[in-house]
């Protein structure tokens, strides 16, 4: 009693159509990869330049004076106090912010001790950064970009009355 059996071309038909469905889900697995792989970038640039507008709106809020190093406003210093509970006194720090090799640092210096320099705090990761105080207006605006299209950030602080 012969057993049917597959011929050699139903074998090859079966492998080939099993090879173009290996290949299908993988493509549309490697495409899902590198779009999740885009999303998760963008996503940490948007963060990244969300982070630097803040913390530098944060600064800019705190600043009981604020005082420009250039006529065209772009630098400037931010005169900070700030408690110290291990002391338990107010302690002076300035902060001025620039952009090197694409990475954002404060530099911060401690005005109260001497000793203590402080130095660059490095912030973020950024494209690009502007920052502009108009004395005259009161108010400085501050535009951050990280590395994708979708993260700039333009925001405008009113100062007030400042010394």
């Amino acid at each position: 009693m012969k057993r049917p059996a597959f011929t050699l071309i139903e074998l090859i038909v079966a492998l080939a159509i099993a090879s173009l469905l290996v290949a299908a889900i993988s493509m549309i697995l490697s495409l899902n990869l590198s779009l999740t792989n885009k999303a998760y970038l963008d996503e940490k640039s948007y963060k990244q330049a969300s982070h630097a507008a803040l913390y530098i709106e944060d600064k800019v809020r705190r600043a009981y004076k604020i005082e420009k190093n250039d006529l065209s406003g772009d630098k400037f210093t931010l005169y900070i106090s700030s408690y110290n509970k291990d002391k338990r006194a107010f302690e002076e720090s300035t902060y001025k912010f620039f952009l090197k090799k694409k990475v954002l640092y404060a530099l911060v210096s401690n005005l109260d001790t001497p000793s203590d320099k402080g130095g660059e705090v490095r912030i973020c990761e950024l494209e690009y950064l502007s920052l502009k105080y108009d004395k005259k207006n009161q108010y400085v605006e501050i535009i951050v970009e990280g590395k994708s299209k979708n993260s700039r950030i333009e925001t405008c602080i009113n100062l007030g009355e400042r010394e």
